[in-house]
């Protein structure tokens, strides 16, 4: 009997702290993805401003095309705005670690919930009314790929915008 006490008032403890475990994780995905939005949100305002910059560099195109030295400069500064545009691209891509990171996280808050329901169950079988004391205030259905790996996309990526390149037409 006194080892039945101890295993339940262990199982009770463990209980306790696997909803706070679960809402910590769920503070991490909300985080996260908040911060991942803001990152995404500036490198939306930075591609616009690359636009904008090409933009204003064809502009620039009737003036310069009888100074050399300008037209290369000109060459370059669009090269630069290309690289940009890719690396923005190439950030954006990355970015995709924050959905795989949720998924995984509720995966492990999904096996946390299980693990609390399989404790509860065992609560009640030793007699304990407290098995269904604790319950979750809102039950969240989580959505998650357990299998859900990341890898990157640069190669493809890159040959997507060397094809590009090449079709491009001179001035544009």
């Amino acid at each position: 009997i006194m080892s039945i006490s101890t295993i339940r008032l262990t199982i009770e403890h463990g209980r306790e702290k696997l909803p706070l475990a679960t809402d910590k994780l769920e503070k991490i995905t909300t985080e996260t993805e908040s911060a991942t939005q803001q990152v995404m949100d500036v490198l939306d305002s930075l591609q616009q401003n690359d636009t904008a910059a090409l933009e204003c560099i064809q502009k620039l195109d009737p003036f310069c095309s009888h100074e050399p030295a300008v037209v290369e400069i000109l060459e370059s500064l669009r090269g630069l705005m290309d690289k940009n545009q890719t690396d923005h691209t190439r950030i954006l891509e990355t970015l995709q670690f924050q959905d795989l990171t949720s998924q995984q996280i509720n995966y492990v808050s999904s096996v946390l919930d299980n693990v609390e329901n399989e404790l509860n169950a065992l609560l009640l079988a030793f007699g304990s009314d407290e098995g269904n004391a604790i319950k979750k205030k809102n039950k969240v259905v989580r959505a998650f790929d357990s299998k859900a790996t990341f890898s990157t996309a640069g190669a493809g990526q890159a040959e997507v915008d060397s094809i590009l390149k090449e079709a491009r037409i001179p001035g544009q």
